[in-house]
């Protein structure tokens, strides 16, 4: 062997390096003989490998770190079977904007097209419902692979990218030197179009501030929270988006959870504004009563991706990520002062927000009061509690009355 070869690693033990430098904690999955290199190359690694008991499980689990985090999160599936059944999640990454890489084992390269033991294509498959999909063809770029992999998932509209790896190619010597992390470019929006937006609010009667999507970290939430406040806007968030913005936070304007079974005082005050500020998310089905409210309403949509799935009307797009646009403007002062009539619509509406979700317990005689429990449920939970509660009708008990005043508490699709 010669000096040079001693020097080199496998492409999955370099998979498993550039997930290091990547920031990488932790990695999600089912074991499988098609992706046997990663898993010996995470056996010395820091990185913790949680071993799920199904692939959809390993999922989700990537999905919540991603969400928790804003780092992509990680998930490992072998071929076929294992790809499928992790495919749920990939479809929820792409709906939610979430970040998640999604390794998959394949079948050796030469046995491609010959319809081997569990052998799909991975492009059919995933195709229509991530940012990318690509199969490593040359193990000498396994980290440059990870490495753009990692940065498609975080950046613009965030969402999955689904790496193959033929588990006979990810055993040849790769490139032992791994890439530096691309940064995120992290945007406000230009001085233009910010002061474009406080001229539109100001001259607005009944505007109205739409929050949603991932990428709510740190104070971002509070900051918005306080800037609308300021103006005399009321604060709504979508459906998947309850942990936007702080709900109980003294002299703040949040209303309420636009969606599924929304109070009635909250889809009037969606269909009779007369300017819609979405952040963080466009103008979508399910906020929008299957897009027959609010269709006209003059628009702004201010995302660090394009405005996908904006429906409607759309008078502007501020490309911008959450936490920057929202400190950007928490430094600002209104222009104008808004009109008491103004304050006096976001406090009926906060009050209308309060009463719906403050009610009583009830006193059934028989079974369970849904409604107790989850009274009882808010009573107990700190403000640090991360809430899952997945998706169904269920939801629309907790999407109700537990409160969300930490940023990062919901990981429920």
């Amino acid at each position: 062997m010669t000096a040079t070869e001693t020097t080199r690693t496998s492409a999955g033990h370099m998979i498993v390096r550039q997930l290091e430098r990547e920031g990488v904690q932790r990695v999600y999955g089912v074991p499988g003989e098609s992706y046997l290199d990663v898993l010996d190359g995470l056996h010395d690694s820091p990185i913790k490998t949680i071993v799920t008991r199904h692939e959809g499980g390993a999922g989700f689990m990537a999905l919540a770190e991603g969400r928790l985090t804003g780092n992509a999160g990680v998930a490992m599936v072998t071929r076929g079977p294992g790809a499928a059944n992790a495919y749920i999640a990939v479809h929820t990454a792409w709906q939610d904007a979430t970040p998640l890489v999604l390794l998959v084992g394949l079948i050796p390269v030469a046995d491609r097209g010959r319809e081997a033991f569990q052998e799909f294509d991975i492009t059919g498959w995933f195709g229509s419902t991530a940012k990318w999909v690509t199969t490593l063809d040359d193990p000498s770029n396994a980290a440059g692979v990870i490495a753009k992999a990692m940065h498609i998932a975080r950046s613009g509209r965030p969402g999955p990218v689904i790496i193959g790896l033929p588990e006979d190619l990810i055993r040849e010597a790769a490139d032992p030197e791994t890439i530096a992390p691309t940064p995120d470019r992290a945007s406000a929006g230009s001085a233009a179009d910010l002061a474009d937006l406080e001229q539109r609010i100001a001259e607005a009667e009944r505007p109205l501030i739409i929050v949603g999507g991932d990428g709510w970290h740190g104070q971002a939430g509070a900051q918005i929270s306080a800037w609308a406040a300021a103006r005399g806007v009321p604060v709504a968030a979508d459906w998947r988006a309850h942990d936007a913005v702080p709900h109980d936070h003294e002299g703040e304007s949040f209303v309420g959870i636009l969606g599924y079974n929304h109070p009635a005082y909250l889809g009037a005050l969606f269909d009779e504004a007369d300017l819609h500020v979405f952040i963080g998310v466009p103008r979508l089905d399910v906020l929008s009563d299957g897009y027959t409210i609010g269709q006209q309403t003059p628009a702004i949509v201010i995302t660090p991706g394009e405005p996908f799935g904006h429906a409607g009307r759309l008078d502007a797009h501020i490309p911008a990520d959450i936490v920057t646009f929202a400190s950007a403007v928490s430094a600002s002062v209104p222009g104008v002062q808004p009109t008491d009539a103004r304050m006096q619509r976001v406090r009926e509406a906060r009050a209308a927000f309060c009463e719906y979700r403050h009610c009583a317990p009830g006193n059934p005689a028989t079974g369970v009061d849904v409604n107790s429990v989850m009274i009882a449920l808010r009573e107990q939970l700190d403000d640090d509690a991360v809430i899952t509660f997945g998706a169904g009708n269920h939801t629309l008990w907790p999407m109700r009355y537990l409160s969300h005043n930490a940023p990062n508490s919901l990981v429920a699709p």
